[in-house]
C-alpha cells in the first residue's frame, strides 16, 4: 500500500460477498495481534494475565511485543494506526470475542458473524417507544438532579423554552454518554472517584460518510458486500449487500475512527464529500465527474459534533481500565448509570444494552432490599405512578 498512491485492498464479507484477494492476509494479521500476548491467550483462560504480565495495564498496543513491520500492517489493515496510543489491555478485551469465535468454539469460525434488523435499524428504538406507556420528553436536556435517601428529582429544559420542568422518582437511571453526564449538576455532588473518572475518560471520534448512488459502479468490479482499505483519507469503504426497490445503491464511502476521523471533523460537508468522491474515482479508476454525477446525495455523521453524544465511544488509555472501570458503573445512592462506557467491550450497542440490564437488576435488587420501598403485601410503592411521581426516570 503506497503512502502517496491509491493503495488499497479488499476483503470478502463474512457471509461471502466479493471473493477478492484471499482472506489469509487478514487472518495472518489477527494472528500477529494475538501472538503478541501468548501468556494471555494460551495457558490462562478468558484473557486473565499472569504476574509476569503485570505491566500490561500500562502498555499501549504500539509498545507490546510487535515488530515495526507488524505494527505497520496491523495499523493499516486492522484500522488501528490511529489507536496505538490506547490501552493494550482494553484492545485485548475488545478482541476477546473474535478470539473465542476463531479458536475456542467446538467449530471455530474464521470471522465474526453480524446480524441485522430486517427493514432498518430504526425499528429497534421504535419498538421500545411503542412498549413504553409513560411520557417521553424528546430533545429535553437535563440540567440538575437532586437526590437523597427518599427520592430523586430531575430538572430539565423542554424544547424551545428556558423554563425548568421537573419530575420526581424513586430512582433515576442516567444512560447518557460519560461526557454528557458532566453537563448535569448533581446535588449532593457525585463522589470524587466518579467525578475524576468521568472527567478523565478518553473518548474516540468517529465519522461516517454515506453516498447515495444511482448506479452501482462497484458491482462492475464484481464487488458485492465487503470493504476496501486505502491509505487515502477515506481509509475504509463499505459496499452494500442490499438491493433497494428504487435501484439506488447506498455506499459507506468512508468510516474512520480516532485520528483518521479527526481529519474530517473540521471540514465542511462539501469538502468531506469531495474527498471521498475523489478516493472512489481513484480506487475504481473512474472519472471523478462520473462519481459526482451518480453519487449526488450524502449523509454525514460526526459523533464529536453531536451535542448529545459529544463523542463516539470510549477507548481507554493505559491504566484507565484498572483505575476507572468500577467507579464508572457504581451507583451514587438512588442515581444509577448505564451506557457503553460502564461495561466491556466498549463501543458496542450490545454493551450498552448489557449495562442497562445490569443497572435495572441493581435497581430491582435495591427495591427488594429496602423495607421502606414496600407497601402492604410487598407491593412496590410507586409501581402505579402518579402524574408527579414515577418509580424510575430514564435519562438517555
Amino acid at each position: 500500500m503506497g503512502q502517496s498512491g491509491a493503495g488499497w485492498c479488499s476483503f470478502p464479507a463474512p457471509n461471502g460477498g466479493w471473493a477478492g484477494p484471499h482472506q489469509a492476509p487478514r487472518m495472518f494479521l489477527h494472528a500477529l495481534l494475538e501472538g503478541a500476548c501468548p501468556t494471555v491467550w494460551g495457558p490462562l483462560p478468558y484473557g486473565v494475565f499472569s504476574a509476569n504480565e503485570s505491566r500490561m495495564p500500562s502498555l499501549t498496543l504500539y509498545l507490546y511485543r510487535n515488530s515495526r513491520g507488524a505494527i505497520d500492517m496491523i495499523g493499516d489493515v486492522l484500522n488501528m494506526d490511529g489507536s496505538f496510543h490506547l490501552s493494550f489491555l482494553d484492545s485485548l478485551m475488545a478482541d476477546t470475542l473474535s478470539f473465542f469465535y476463531r479458536h475456542l468454539l467446538p467449530t471455530p469460525c474464521l470471522s465474526f458473524r453480524f446480524d441485522e434488523i430486517t427493514g432498518g435499524f430504526d425499528q429497534l428504538p421504535e419498538a421500545f417507544y411503542k412498549s413504553m406507556h409513560r411520557d417521553i420528553q424528546f430533545q429535553s436536556t437535563v440540567a440538575k438532579i437532586l437526590h437523597d435517601n427518599e427520592k430523586v428529582r430531575v430538572f430539565y429544559h423542554r424544547p424551545l423554552t428556558r423554563l425548568l420542568s421537573s419530575v420526581t422518582a424513586d430512582y433515576v437511571l442516567v444512560a447518557t454518554t460519560a461526557k454528557a453526564v458532566r453537563l448535569i449538576k448533581f446535588s449532593p455532588p457525585l463522589s470524587s472517584n466518579k467525578t475524576h473518572a468521568l472527567r478523565s475518560l478518553h473518548y474516540s471520534q468517529a465519522v461516517k460518510i454515506f453516498l447515495a448512488c444511482r448506479e452501482k459502479f462497484w458491482e462492475k468490479d464484481g464487488i458485492y458486500n465487503g470493504r476496501s482499505i486505502t491509505d487515502r483519507p477515506s481509509r475504509f469503504i463499505y459496499y452494500p449487500g442490499h438491493n433497494f426497490s428504487s435501484g439506488v445503491g447506498v455506499i459507506l464511502a468512508s468510516y474512520t475512527w480516532d485520528n483518521d476521523a479527526e481529519f474530517f471533523i473540521p471540514l465542511s460537508d462539501e469538502k468531506c464529500v469531495d474527498l471521498v468522491q475523489e478516493d472512489l474515482a481513484e480506487i475504481h479508476q473512474l472519472p471523478k465527474t462520473y462519481i459526482r454525477n451518480v453519487c449526488d446525495k450524502h449523509v454525514i455523521k460526526k459523533w464529536g459534533l453531536d451535542k448529545y453524544a459529544m463523542g463516539a465511544y470510549v477507548s481507554l488509555t493505559p491504566y484507565q481500565l484498572v483505575d476507572y472501570s468500577k467507579a464508572l458503573f457504581q451507583n451514587e445512592g438512588r442515581v444509577y448509570f448505564a451506557g457503553e462506557y460502564t461495561a466491556h467491550p466498549h463501543a458496542w450497542i450490545e454493551t450498552a444494552m448489557k449495562a442497562a440490564m445490569r443497572a435495572a437488576r441493581s435497581i430491582h435488587g435495591a427495591v427488594n432490599a429496602s423495607p421502606s420501598e414496600l407497601g402492604w403485601g410487598g407491593v412496590v410503592r410507586g409501581l402505579i405512578p402518579s402524574p408527579s411521581h414515577f418509580p424510575l426516570v430514564l435519562l438517555a
